[in-house]
């Protein structure tokens, strides 16, 4: 009888042996589980000041516009998460795979982050030309012909990146006013040349940097004496039947 008793009583104990094993088990694993470290997305906003160092068309992100974003050994596609007002903040979100984007290192990096757009197959400009004619430039095309250039570093550890953006192309507008205004349409401005003979229709540049001499990131442009040889024609924009507006792209 005794040894009967004995029997059940190791048969009994043999499931809280079973669970303690696999509770060893389970708290292995998660130990395991918590030395991964975890990827932490860097975050990036933007905005296009209402003042830049050139007057330009307009100073707002279109939600999906496609800019460059690289911090000196790696570059990523960044997209503007939503379609802004003039002047205002919009975050930044990855195009593409999830793997496609920033993540931050274990240990603080020394990262200087610099972006542009248009994005231009993630290649930053080494030379950029202005069309001599821009009068014929398709009105949806001439909204982006612009340059955007912008720094921010080092950087705060886990801290959010916010890009602050500068045109790099001037904007230049001509207002004409015909006096007296008799509806006559030989009055009609038909077409301005600006600035003949001191025009750069071509040039080449090289990006800006940041640090305290700095004030704002800009482009450094260099032209050559042969290319301000040219004439720009303006483009035409209908206002009144007394006033004609007309403007160009130029390298300031």
């Amino acid at each position: 009888m005794k040894i009967r008793q004995s029997t059940y009583l190791l048969i009994a104990l043999l499931p809280l042996c079973m669970a303690g094993c696999s509770s060893d088990e389970t708290v292995a694993a998660a130990g395991t589980t918590d030395l991964v470290e975890e990827r932490v997305p860097v975050e990036f906003s933007s905005q296009l000041p209402a003042v830049t160092r050139a007057t330009t068309i307009e100073n707002v992100w279109t939600s999906g516009d496609v800019i460059a974003v690289s911090n000196g050994s790696t570059l990523h596609r960044y997209i503007a998460a939503a379609t802004s007002t003039a002047g205002a903040i919009v975050n930044l979100s990855f195009a593409g795979e999830y793997s496609d984007q920033f993540f931050w290192p274990t240990s603080d990096p020394s990262w200087t982050f610099t972006a542009w757009y248009p994005y231009n197959n993630g290649t930053q400009w080494t030379a950029i030309e202005v069309a001599e004619n821009q009068n014929t430039i398709d009105a949806d095309v001439y909204k982006n012909y612009d340059l955007l250039y912008a720094t921010y570093g080092p950087v705060q550890f886990k801290k959010r990146v916010h890009f602050v953006f500068y045109h790099q192309l001037a904007h230049v507008i001509v207002n004409a006013t015909v006096s007296p205004a008799s509806g006559d349409s030989n009055e009609r401005v038909t077409a301005i040349e600006f600035g003949r003979n001191n025009v750069a229709l071509t040039g080449s540049l090289t990006m800006g940097t940041t640090g305290g001499s700095v004030a704002t990131p800009s482009v450094a442009w260099t032209v050559a004496e042969a290319n301000k040889t040219h004439s720009v024609t303006m483009r035409y924009k209908e206002t009144s039947s007394s006033v004609y507006t007309y403007e160009c792209m130029l390298p300031p």
